[in-house]
Formats: structure tokens, sequence, C-alpha cells
């Protein structure tokens, strides 16, 4: 089970900046069970811009990918704002990939209308900016106009 004390190791290691930063990160990563899913809000804010190896933050993704699609879907929307707020670049990151998955999408779409309006748009519009996104640009406007 997760606890505070392994919370604080994640966000505390997040920079990435050692081997033994990694290392740690990802040991605690693969504590992280089904059983966990009250701490999913909380693992959405380990994610960090300035962090020295994205081979890390995949993983978190990875982690944070093995709850249910509906649940960590929800999650994500429920807290956008301060996901958002915490690490654009990785937000976006894990949208796509919410966009990029059938499931996924389908499961966005359901939750949209109850999310930080403000905060997705934002989200949105930096996606739209970030030429990685063009070949989506269509679902991220079919997302828009939900959300009109």
């Amino acid at each position: 089970m997760m606890n505070d004390e392994k919370l604080r190791v994640l966000k505390a290691s997040s920079k990435l900046s050692s081997r033994t930063d990694l290392e740690t990160f990802e040991n605690i990563l693969e504590q992280v069970s089904m059983a966990d899913a009250d701490w999913l809000p909380k693992l959405f804010l380990v994610f960090n811009d300035d962090c020295g190896n994205d081979d890390g933050m995949f993983s978190l993704i990875h982690t944070i990918e093995r709850f249910p699609d509906s649940y960590y879907v929800k999650s994500f929307v429920d807290h956008i704002k301060s996901i958002y707020e915490n690490s654009k670049y990785w937000a976006s990151m894990l949208f796509s990939r919410i966009i990029n998955n059938e499931n996924c999408l389908s499961e966005a779409k359901k939750n949209l209308r109850t999310a930080d309006r403000k905060a997705i748009l934002a989200l949105l519009t930096h996606m739209e900016k970030d030429g990685q996104f063009d070949k989506r640009r269509h679902i991220l406007e079919d997302l828009r106009k939900l959300l009109e």
C-alpha cells in the first residue's frame, strides 16, 4: 500500500537527477497496486516538467495506466486543474495517451462536462500549440466542441 512517506520520496526524487533517484522512484512505483486507487490523484502530482530522465516519468504513466481506464481517466479529468498547474508537459503527454486510446477517449468524453472547464481548455490550447499533436488535432477540436 502507498503511504505518505512513499509519496514524499516519489516527489522528492521526481527530478530524477541521479541513477539512485531513478532506481528509488521506479522501486516505489513497482509497489503501487490497484488497492492504492485513493492515491491516484496524488500520483498525478508527482509529474515533474524539470525531470532529468523521461524514462522515470514514463514509468509513472505506465503505473497510472495499470488502473482501469474508467477510473484513471475520470480521476485525470477530475483533477485536471492541479495536474496541469503542476506539470503542463506531462499533463499534455498523459492526455495525448488518453485520446490515442479509443476506450480512454470515450471515457474522457463522458467525463469532460464535469471537468474544470478553464483548465481543460488551457490544456487543449497548450496541446494545439504543440506541433507534436497535429495528427490528433481533429480530436482536440471535437473535445473543445463538447465543452461549448
